[in-house]
């Protein structure tokens, strides 16, 4: 069977749904010299919605509680010292500003940790729609020290690079789909360690 993959420059207008399993939000928690080193956060939700070849909302939900660098010491960070994932467990980062969907372009937006707001730019590095799916794949810098993060200045960096890699699926798309009498969907949801999550089962008729 061979299998062809369509590539556009430019998203179909609609609201795209971020792939909570292949994409991913990374952050260097010493940027540079021999003690660099990188961790993750697990993503919640996300969605992005275009229209007119712009991105003109972005809504992004991170889990506090799970935080990986692959070191206890600096996964201690979740703690109520320092992130305070109990109190706080969820960091959501909002844009609502029109943005081309574009390499090179800041998209200004709102983080939130610890119920603390600051505006926090994100530039797209690369966009390019396969198949149907937006990936993008994007870059800010965060400033811990603005959300009351101050201590551990020897084990992780002031400001921290994060990247941001997303897969999202177009969500009218697999309704459209529906529509034609091609798939029937099933909607269900799971529970993940105390997190419901929400999938779409499609099969064809």
């Amino acid at each position: 069977m061979i299998t062809t993959t369509q590539r556009l420059s430019t998203p179909l207008i609609g609201t795209y749904t971020i792939d909570l399993v292949k994409s991913t939000v990374i952050y260097m928690t010493r940027p540079g010299g021999l003690n660099k080193a990188a961790g993750t956060f697990t993503l919640l939700a996300g969605t992005i919605e275009v229209t007119a070849s712009s991105i003109v909302a972005v809504r992004i939900t991170l889990d506090a509680n799970n935080f990986s660098s692959h070191n206890k010491t600096r996964d201690m960070s979740t703690s109520a010292r320092f992130l305070d994932a109990a109190g706080y467990p969820q960091i959501t980062y909002k844009a609502t500003i029109a943005a081309p969907v574009a390499a090179n372009t800041t998209v200004d937006g709102i983080l939130t940790v610890r119920e603390i707001a600051v505006p926090v730019p994100l530039t797209i590095q690369s966009a390019e729609v396969i198949d149907g799916d937006l990936h993008l794949s994007a870059f800010a810098r965060v400033d811990r020290s603005a959300f009351g993060v101050k201590r551990w200045k020897a084990v992780v960096a002031r400001a921290l690079p994060v990247t941001i890699h997303v897969v999202a699926h177009r969500f009218e798309k697999a309704q459209s789909g529906a529509a034609a009498g091609g798939l029937s969907e099933k909607r269900f949801t799971i529970n993940e360690s105390g997190r419901e999550k929400a999938f779409v089962k499609s099969r064809l008729l």
